[in-house]
Formats: C-alpha cells, structure tokens, sequence
C-alpha cells in the first residue's frame, strides 16, 4: 500500500488542520506538513471462532512488516505570518530572522521492519466483499529519525534577547544538534511501530 494515490487529498486535509499554524514551543511554529507512506506485509490470519455468527469476523493476525514514513513540515518564527521580525530560541541562544519568509524544515523518516502483530475484524456486506479494520504494532528496533534545516542567511542571534549580534554558524550547528539529539533521545524509547488500518476486501 502506499499514499501516493491519495497524496493530494491527506496533505490537504493535513494543511487545513494546521491552519495559520500550530505553536509547538520555543516560539516555533508548525505549517505545510507533508505525509508520505509506504509498506508491504506478509501475514497469516487466524479466526479463532470460525463461522460462529458475527464473532467468526474476529481474526489474529501475524507476519512481517516493511515500509517507510516520512513527515515533513516547515518551521517559522511565530510572526512570520506578520511583517515583524521573527525570533526563535534553540538551547540558551536566541535567533532572528529580519522581516522575511526565513524559515526552517522538520523531518522525521521511519524506515520500519519486524514483526507484525494485530487484531482484526472482518465484516460481510454482500458476495464475499467484507470490510475490515485493523490494529496492531510492528516490533523493529529503530525509532523514527529527525533532521532539521535551518537557513543561515539573514539570521542573527543573542544570548539576552536585546543584543544582537551576525549569527555564528557554527554555534547555531551545535545547538541544532543538541535539540535534536535532546528529541531522539525521547523518540528512541519508543521503537514500537503501531498501526491501524481500515479497507476493503474480497474473500472466497
């Protein structure tokens, strides 16, 4: 399954949730987000009460999972949307951007495989077609991995957030990957992959 065919439609719907933007802290803010989806499973379904009247839709379902999901979106100072200058804060430093479209990129990519395991219930409609809903989780040993784009041009920097001086590169690299390495480090508690699923099928 993938989400190119639906492409369009999720992002859409995912912009229109974010609206003029969602603040996340730090004086950031979320918009645009993107969603990108793809996976393949190889599974064995077991009903443990066979054709028992609507309890034989209940099934077990086990296997293996490979896929990958990508979410992007763009970062912004909270008055971008404005004609003010733009201010954010990583670590104790404090960053500006003067009046302008400046902004950053999130990303997280999860590139998922492991076991699968789930609970699933089919339920008839006519001729063999059903409709299902699934939900279950991938046991893989990897967490989902962040990156972060940060557009040095324009940008200044302060450790008062009064005195502003040219920003330094290489200051900003360091407290860019002290946040992230700060945010992976929570993610990679979380190594569990879970999934819920809802479709149609044809059994025979």
């Amino acid at each position: 399954a993938s989400t190119k065919p639906f492409k369009s439609f999720i992002n859409k719907r995912l912009d229109s949730a974010l609206g003029d933007g969602i603040d996340i802290g730090d004086y950031v803010t979320m918009r645009n987000g993107n969603v990108e989806a793809q996976h393949m499973f190889a599974l064995v379904d077991f009903y443990p009460f066979g054709d028992t009247w609507f309890f034989g839709g209940l099934r077990l379902s086990g296997g293996y999972y490979n896929g990958d999901l990508k979410l992007t979106a763009d970062l912004g100072a909270k008055d971008t949307v404005l004609a003010n200058d733009a201010e954010f804060k990583l670590g104790d430093t404090w960053y500006k951007y003067t009046a302008g479209d400046n902004q950053g990129v999130a990303t997280a990519k999860w590139s998922v495989s492991g076991p699968y395991a789930g609970l699933g219930f089919d339920l008839g409609l006519f001729s063999g077609f059903k409709i299902y809903m699934d939900a279950g989780v991938v046991f893989t040993s990897d967490a989902a991995k962040l990156d972060l784009q940060i557009a040095g041009a324009g940008l200044s920097q302060s450790t008062d957030g009064t005195s502003w001086t040219p920003v330094n590169v290489s200051g900003l690299n360091s407290n860019k990957a002290e946040a992230l390495a700060d945010a992976q480090h929570e993610l990679d508690k979380y190594p569990y992959y879970p999934i819920v699923k809802l479709g149609f099928m044809y059994r025979f």
